[in-house]
């Protein structure tokens, strides 16, 4: 319990660092709209990757040196490092997910936002649900967004 108290304080910690520094970069002053419309493109593209199984689809989401924290607190990095978690997770479990953003926002040359949704863990007498929070913060790379952190929580 003291160990996942200290690391969520790191994992704020660091997030709270990268929103720093993205909010002195260049801003592009884009239209909340756009910024909405990416995003939702984003989420779409996440959930229908991982309910697929397509670890590659889902790494291709993330920069290279993009941050991918589970609910766990594990903390897997760079873009390939990722995928390679995400095919091995989805190999051995039978979950799906849903989400939704609850606040989007710019800051800087990026975005972010926060939402909850659930896994749905599939068992051989019916499905369990555990509800979930996240947080991801966008880094523009040419005209894309593509997410540079993700934080999962369970409640």
């Amino acid at each position: 319990m003291t160990y996942l108290c200290a690391h969520a304080w790191r994992v704020v910690l660091s997030l709270t660092a990268v929103l720093s520094m993205l909010a002195i970069a260049p801003n592009r002053a884009e239209d909340p709209s756009v910024i909405r419309q990416e995003i939702e493109t984003i989420h779409e593209r996440y959930l229908d990757a991982f309910n697929h199984r397509d670890a590659a689809a889902l790494g291709a989401l993330f920069t290279q040196n993009g941050i991918f924290v589970d609910q766990t607190g594990t903390i897997t990095m760079g873009r390939s490092s990722i995928e390679t978690m995400f095919r091995q997770a989805l190999r051995d479990s039978d979950v799906t997910i849903e989400a939704s953003a609850d606040q989007i926002g710019s800051i800087g040359d990026g975005a972010w936002d926060v939402g909850h949704g659930a896994q749905i863990i599939k068992r051989g007498d019916g499905a369990q649900r555990l509800p979930l929070h996240y947080t991801a913060i966008y880094q523009r790379q040419g005209d894309a967004l593509r997410l540079l952190v993700v934080a999962l929580a369970n409640e």
